[in-house]
């Protein structure tokens, strides 16, 4: 799938609903919300441990977290009208910082990555066929719709297919709890937490990677 690559990155924008991408690392995750006052202080830095992203200390990490944070911190300080979510993860030894990671934002089309991952477990579990017809199209078809072209009418009937209730229930297993269906919003925090889980193949198979 197009979002399966080591650096990835997004920012979202709430009012205008458009994603466009920011930073090339590790598995970044970023969100941002354009808001209409311009803040009066830009938020911290923090480094509090969460599952399978360990903090560590930034003199033993392969990549400078504090020359990151810092060049994060810029685009921030020059960007006082956006309200930014920021979360970093280093693959390789599990450095981290985030800027509000664990504020809630819009999340655009970014959660149909979450949605085509439960469709897959379904898949690999047998509960579902890609080859299964859907109103005259595959599912394979609408997840390849759904993902390579951002499809939405296929994101809403594969959707329908898993269940609404179901996908909190899924997001929460994999240690996501922030992911609210009916606003579409995820933190980056959590965000960040399912591209590194589905990144290292602890979510798919390797070959439901490579639709």
């Amino acid at each position: 799938a197009a979002f399966l690559i080591e650096s990835i990155a997004w920012v979202w924008l709430r009012e205008i609903n458009q994603e466009v991408t920011f930073i090339n690392s590790r598995a970044l995750s970023v969100t941002a919300e354009e808001t209409k006052t311009a803040q009066s202080s830009t938020p911290n830095f923090s480094s509090s441990p969460r599952e399978l992203l360990p903090t560590i200390d930034p003199a033993s990490s392969s990549v400078n977290i504090i020359e990151v944070a810092k060049a994060i911190q810029a685009v921030v300080d020059q960007n006082p009208q956006i309200d930014f979510g920021v979360s970093f993860v280093n693959l390789k030894d599990g450095g981290q910082l985030d800027i509000n990671g664990d504020t809630s934002f819009t999340a655009a089309s970014t959660t149909k990555v979450l949605i085509a991952s439960m469709l897959l477990q379904k898949i690999e579990a047998g509960e579902l066929n890609l080859s299964r017809s859907l109103f005259g199209q595959t599912v394979g078809d609408l997840l390849k719709a759904m993902i390579n072209q951002s499809d939405n009418e296929s994101w809403l009937t594969i959707m329908n297919l898993l269940g609404y209730p179901n996908q909190i229930s899924y997001a929460q297993q994999l240690g996501i709890n922030s992911y609210n269906y009916s606003e579409n919003t995820l933190s980056s925090n959590d965000m960040a937490l399912f591209l590194s889980k589905l990144y290292t193949g602890q979510i798919l198979n390797k070959e439901h990677t490579k639709l």
